[in-house]
């Protein structure tokens, strides 16, 4: 799944995706000049996934969803956000 980091932050800003489906997002930060250098993925309280998101390269991250719910995907700074919507 291709998710662009514009200026408008991450788009699309709301993913749906299905429980027992592992999915690979594909990030790419396309503006230079913003606080999304890095992703933060919220899997839980305690669980999350930071990367670093370099100018105009893909970086792929796969997750498997095993549970209903909502995740957060976001800047360092958490002015920027995404919804992972598991189904």
């Amino acid at each position: 799944m291709a998710i662009e980091v514009t200026r408008e932050g991450f788009e699309p800003n709301r993913i749906v995706v299905r429980t027992g489906e592992t999915v690979t997002f594909t990030i790419t930060r396309r503006v230079e000049h913003t606080c999304v250098t890095s992703v933060v993925i919220s899997l839980g309280p305690e669980e999350r996934i930071e990367r670093e998101l370099p100018l105009d390269e893909p970086v792929a991250i796969s997750l498997r969803f095993d549970a209903r719910g909502e995740l957060g995907l976001s800047c360092p700074m958490n002015m920027y956000g995404a919804t992972i919507e598991v189904r």
